[in-house]
């Protein structure tokens, strides 16, 4: 498989897994968190704050991750960080517990993305690269659009 291939794919699953459901994923099923957890819009906006400034973090580790060690381990670390906080949020009993699970889902988004940058820089020829970033961004459209429609079938479904 050529790096183009590699790294398009690769880098549209990890974008497509950390910008949709890890990401976007708190303001897609806030009125049922909200329901759950009973609390203010201005919590959901401290939140989700909380949870930006780790997407921020997480852009910092990825650089410091990628210039010491490459693009692999922050976006392992991202891939990581996005089932360690899904899974916490969704299995969350109270609200801090909720919290630390957006936070690390939120924080994925910034260390699985940007590495993908570097290496299609360093491995794909000039004249594919504007393709190969192309089709690892469009990963976010689609996951936030399959997140989307998760969250649209169970609120349909009336589950939880």
């Amino acid at each position: 498989m050529t790096p183009f291939c590699k790294l398009s794919a690769a880098g549209f699953a990890a974008t497509a897994i950390t910008f949709g459901p890890a990401r976007m994923g708190f303001g897609l099923f806030l009125p049922e968190l909200r329901s759950t957890f009973s609390f203010s819009a201005g919590t959901a906006g401290l939140i989700s704050g909380l949870g930006f400034s780790g997407f921020v973090l997480g852009l910092v580790a990825a650089a410091v991750l990628t210039a010491r060690h490459g693009a692999r381990v922050p976006v392992t670390a991202g891939l990581i960080a996005a089932a360690l906080g899904l899974g916490i949020a969704s299995m969350a009993a109270s609200l801090p517990v909720l919290v630390v699970g957006v936070f690390l889902a939120m924080a994925s988004a910034g260390m699985a993305w940007t590495p993908f940058n570097h290496a299609v820089h360093l491995q794909v020829a000039d004249a594919r690269r504007p393709g190969a970033l192309s089709i690892v961004s469009t990963g976010t459209s689609l996951g936030v659009a399959a997140a989307g429609a998760t969250a649209l079938v169970l609120t349909a479904a009336g589950l939880s």
